[in-house]
């Protein structure tokens, strides 16, 4: 039992320090905007798409990363043009006949499409909402990680997908869904503050409940995340980012909520 608390305590010291180290980064990067934000995805990416290749594929994986960096450099930088969907199908079926000899095919072929959109629809995400709505959507997404740390290894309880995931609980969930929506009702009372302007309830509570769908979202990436490491038979997808394990392991629920986001910004404001 001591021992647990102790492994806990440790790996909880590991999240935080790497939290700490990397979040100021990323609001950095936010903050200078073009060119630094897209370097900065595009690196993101770049390592995912290793991390991809490296949990999949028995041979070829430079062709493989090579493939998915096409993917996500069309999608990154060239996602406003008619051709890119069309280059991204053809970059997916390129890899599917490649990979026609490995036994996780389907993963490989997957590696282009879930590159190209997840990680495509942050730049997206970043240029369609601003700065500010880039930070309140990694406050979110954190809410949702950090809320279902701390409530699910103190209150446990049900499992929430134990075949998957056997360390996710409901309780986790529901800390991470309310943590995210006070992180984002928080975030807003700030910048009323800083623009001595008052949003009205209704916008709090519309982006709370919002905060909320989009935690339940990243919630189901990061199960599916699980779910891939399991059928490779890996822990993390790496051991780039101590207390995290891989890229792939820290931003998996964000590139998830990432497309899903970007509609439904499309949808309700317009953007």
């Amino acid at each position: 039992m001591v021992k647990n608390k102790e492994k806990t305590l440790s790996s909880f010291a590991k999240r935080t320090l790497a939290a700490l180290v990397m979040l100021p980064i990323t609001i950095a990067v936010i903050y200078s905007g073009y060119p630094m934000v897209d370097m900065f995805v595009l690196i993101i990416g770049s390592a995912l798409a290793w991390e991809w290749a490296k949990m999949t594929a028995k041979a070829d994986r430079d062709i493989y990363v090579l493939t998915y960096l096409l993917a996500l450099v069309s999608s990154t930088l060239i996602y406003k043009t008619p051709m890119t969907v069309a280059f991204i199908a053809a970059l997916t079926i390129f890899a599917f006949f490649k990979a026609k000899a490995e036994k996780r095919r389907l993963l490989i072929t997957l590696g282009v499409p879930y590159i190209a959109v997840g990680i495509g629809a942050l730049l997206w995400l970043y240029y369609a909402i601003g700065i500010y709505g880039m930070i309140w959507y990694l406050l979110v997404i954190c809410g949702v990680d950090i809320g279902g740390y701390i409530v699910g290894s103190n209150l446990k309880g049900p499992k929430l997908a134990p075949k998957i995931s056997p360390n996710k609980t409901w309780s986790g969930l529901v800390g991470g869904v309310i943590l995210s929506a006070v992180l984002s009702v928080s975030f807003i009372a700030i910048l009323d503050c800083l623009s001595m302007q008052a949003s009205s309830v209704n916008d709090k509570l519309l982006f709370a409940g919002i905060a909320a769908l989009l935690a339940v979202v990243a919630q189901i990436g990061d199960l599916v995340e699980s779910a891939i490491k399991r059928s490779v038979g890996v822990k993390d997808s790496s051991n780039l980012i101590p207390g995290h394990g891989g890229v792939f392991d820290r931003i998996d629920g964000m590139i998830f909520a990432a497309p899903f986001t970007y509609i439904l910004f499309i949808l309700i404001f317009n953007i």
